[in-house]
């Protein structure tokens, strides 16, 4: 039998065309980032992907605990040479064996790392054949998720939208930045930001002293940015009525690791601004890249007088002006929408997909549909959403009264 039928017999689906040539029915599943480590960045350096697909990213977010599970490092045709791949963990979730790309819980968009050069052979019956032999190979599969996938990379379609596939609950920022003349604040924003930004920045300086953005480029420095971040995002998150994610071992480590691994790189899988003013940090931002493309991951201000200062703002404009000197063209802020995301990018619309590869994975799908579906119509309703937030916050408030 071969692995496109098995997959029909998995999950019952009828479908005629099961032929896939020969030359993309070669799958190889590595159970570690040092068996796959060579394939992988042969191919990374002709691809198509996000910056979460990079090796330095995901092979740190796993190094420190943040997604465990069953590793399974898919590379469709010859291992030395791939033409495509998918970087799974798999685990038990909502009592089914899913398989989702690794980082995917704390990234910003999911993607089949791909060779341009064989983007019109990844056809859906190829794709099919990809998963259900990633499925026999790892020993099981039920589901394969995948998260807020774009419908297109810097000119590039999507394949995995080939799947069944539906919005998923939060929007994707995204611009082209590339023809933008320096400085960006001058031709980069509204008239009307660009005013309120001068002035805030002269507010500063009048206040604080000398004010500047830097890329972080020594360990030294990092170490305080770093502290900043955590000490600003963490008393946002207790005014949201979250837990601060950023603060738990792994996160820190991550954070750490992965910087200074990038310092002097020309182009880091993941860097650190700051925007300072005299001594003082009053914001950060974190952001990774792939190719010309740079992510905000996460950012932070301060609380504190010079909150009220437009302080992202100002970081922004000299942040950009340092990416696009150095050969960035597309930036994004990641999902999630937030008003003050308007004003540097626009929305866009990703998807969520759940591939069903077996039986029961098949029975689980419509809940899984049901779930993202009541999902973002919460977050998309700016009523309901404030709802869910303030009872988020009580939440939080009690559970912290309960610790105490």
């Amino acid at each position: 039998m071969s692995a496109i039928e098995r997959s029909d017999a998995m999950t019952g689906a009828v479908r005629q065309d099961t032929a896939v040539p020969a030359s993309l029915a070669q799958v190889t599943v590595f159970d570690s980032f040092e068996a796959a480590k060579p394939g992988w960045l042969s191919l990374e350096a002709r691809a198509v992907l996000t910056p979460y697909q990079r090796f330095d990213w995901m092979a740190a977010m796993h190094a420190h605990g943040l997604d465990k599970g069953r590793l399974a490092i898919a590379v469709l045709g010859p291992p030395e040479r791939p033409i495509a791949l998918l970087a799974l963990v798999i685990g038990w979730r909502r009592g089914v064996r899913q398989a989702r790309l690794i980082g995917s819980d704390f990234g910003n968009s999911d993607w089949l790392i791909f060779d341009p050069e064989a983007a019109d052979r990844l056809t859906l019956p190829v794709l099919q054949n990809f998963l259900a032999e990633i499925a026999l190979q790892a020993g099981g599969i039920d589901i394969v998720r995948l998260s807020q996938l774009p419908a297109r990379w810097h000119g590039h379609a999507n394949p995995l939208l080939a799947f069944r596939h539906q919005p998923a609950a939060n929007n994707l920022y995204v611009a082209e930045i590339g023809a933008v003349p320096h400085p960006f604040i001058d031709h980069g924003i509204t008239s009307k930001l660009r005013a309120n930004l001068r002035r805030g920045r002269a507010r500063l300086e009048e206040q604080f002293g000398p004010v500047g953005v830097r890329r972080i480029v020594d360990a030294a420095a990092l170490g305080p940015v770093h502290d900043a971040f955590l000490a600003q995002r963490g008393e946002r998150f207790a005014q949201m009525g979250i837990e601060n994610v950023f603060a738990t071992p792994g996160m820190v480590g991550f954070f750490r690791s992965l910087c200074e691994q990038g310092l002097g790189q020309e182009r880091p899988a993941f860097m650190a601004h700051a925007l300072y003013a005299g001594d003082e940090i009053l914001a950060t931002s974190f952001g990774t890249a792939a190719g010309n493309h740079f992510s905000q991951y996460i950012n932070s201000t301060s609380a504190g007088p010079a909150s009220k200062y437009s302080l992202m703002g100002i970081l922004m404009v000299e942040m950009l002006d340092d990416l696009i000197a150095s050969g960035i063209t597309g930036f994004d802020m990641g999902t999630g929408d937030f008003a003050y995301k308007a004003d540097w990018s626009q929305p866009e619309v990703v998807f969520d997909s759940a591939v069903a590869v077996s039986g029961l994975g098949k029975l689980a799908l419509p809940v899984l549909d049901n779930l993202v579906r009541t999902k973002r119509a919460i977050k998309q309703n700016p009523r309901i959403w404030a709802l869910a937030r303030k009872a988020q916050k009580l939440r939080y408030d009690l559970m912290g009264k309960l610790r105490r």
